[in-house]
């Protein structure tokens, strides 16, 4: 697991030190840099080769487009990137040049400045290891497209969510059990509906019997309440279709995905990626609250919360007070433990200046232990307007 990230030198990142754990949230104004330590990350996964060795950073790849090196660099980074990660296993630290003297096609990737080095496994791994989901996510379709043999880059269910039908259909079809099943995750995994919306969710959850595609059924009716989903692959056509079942107790009767809100493809992948991934795995979201009713905003954020506290390294950025809350409304459960969450505000950049990054201290209670100006006080500021 990844401890401390250092970023010295890329984009308005200049010289930032964060300490990192379970759950990690970004939050701040537009244009704060929030993004930019999820990049950076995406950069290194996306330069490492299938041993985890990065021997240049690679700013043109399947993951992130940063452009051209004059684009990636802070204006004050002496023409060079500093990136370091830290864990209890390996600290990789990395430094990486612009060659100015070099042709147009070179200035899309960075030189070493010395020996190459390893990333931490979960970054460079395959298959159960990684999930990112941008927040571009592939909204409702006809159909789906399929996933090939080799496992992308971006993870099991690709960047924007595109083949979550597929695998849900595929684990349906294999069995795939969820990491970790067993009577004590059942118990732990059911007592947040049950304590936060009096559901009786417990039994439910042992009928799944671990199953991958039906325990993401039930935590979808839980996240966005009544509703279900079918899938199913057309290998002769290359595709994956995605129905859903709104009060699936009262009716069996689904409907296209383009029948029904953006929420509930926009919200299915981050739930197929978080239970698919294995703990010590690490995903990466971009706005999960997006297309999402308050309530399931708040509810993503417990799930999220829990899915953190097996183990499963999550870094999320979202502009949702909800989705803070969500995730106090799981300290306050013992869902998970204030030294597993890491909650780090960008405060808003000035004349062109770097970013400042302020961390937000936990309370078992929920409690937060500061709130610097301009961090989800928006409601107050314009209700005392009113």
């Amino acid at each position: 697991m990844i401890e401390n990230i250092l970023i010295d030198g890329y984009k308005c990142l200049k010289d930032v030190n964060i300490n990192t754990g379970n759950l990690n949230v970004f939050v701040g104004p537009n244009a704060s840099g929030k993004s930019s330590v999820l990049q950076a990350l995406l950069l290194l996964r996306q330069s490492a080769d299938k041993e985890g060795n990065v021997s240049e950073l690679h700013l043109s790849g399947p993951l992130y487009e940063a452009g051209t090196a004059l684009d990636a660099l802070h204006p004050a980074a002496e023409h060079q990137i500093k990136l370091a990660l830290k864990n209890k296993d390996i600290n990789s630290d990395f430094l990486f040049f612009h060659d100015r003297d070099s042709q147009s096609q070179a200035n899309k990737r960075l030189l070493p400045a010395q020996a190459p080095q390893v990333l931490p496994h979960a970054l460079y791994g395959r298959g159960k290891e990684f999930a990112y989901l941008s927040a571009e996510r592939i909204g409702p379709r006809v159909r789906y497209p399929l996933p090939s043999d080799e496992v992308h880059l971006g993870g099991l269910v690709g960047i924007q969510g595109e083949y979550t039908a597929a695998i849900l259909d595929r684990a349906s079809t294999d069995g795939t059990i969820v990491d970790g099943w067993d009577e004590k995750f059942v118990s732990w995994l059911s007592s947040a509906p049950e304590k936060l919306d009096s559901l009786q969710f417990h039994n439910d959850l042992i009928d799944t019997h671990g199953r991958l595609d039906a325990v993401c059924n039930q935590v979808l009716g839980w996240i966005l309440p009544g509703s279900e989903f079918k899938v199913e692959e057309h290998h002769q056509i290359d595709s994956a279709t995605l129905r859903f079942i709104r009060d699936p107790r009262k009716t069996k009767t689904s409907v296209r995905a383009t029948h029904i809100g953006f929420g509930y493809t926009y919200t299915l992948p981050i739930i197929v990626a978080a239970l698919a991934l294995k703990p010590g795995g690490i995903m990466l979201i971009e706005n999960p609250e997006a297309h999402l009713h308050p309530f399931s905003q708040s509810r993503i954020g417990v799930f999220l919360a829990m899915m953190a506290a097996t183990g499963r390294q999550i870094f999320l950025e979202t502009h949702s007070d909800h989705v803070i809350n969500g995730i106090r409304l799981a300290l306050r459960y013992e869902f998970i433990s204030p030294t597993q969450v890491f909650i780090n505000f960008f405060k808003p950049i000035v004349d062109g200046d770097s970013a400042t990054v302020i961390p937000i201290g936990v309370r078992a209670n929920g409690r937060l232990e500061r709130w610097p100006e301009g961090f989800f006080d928006q409601i107050e500021n314009d209700l005392s307007k009113l």
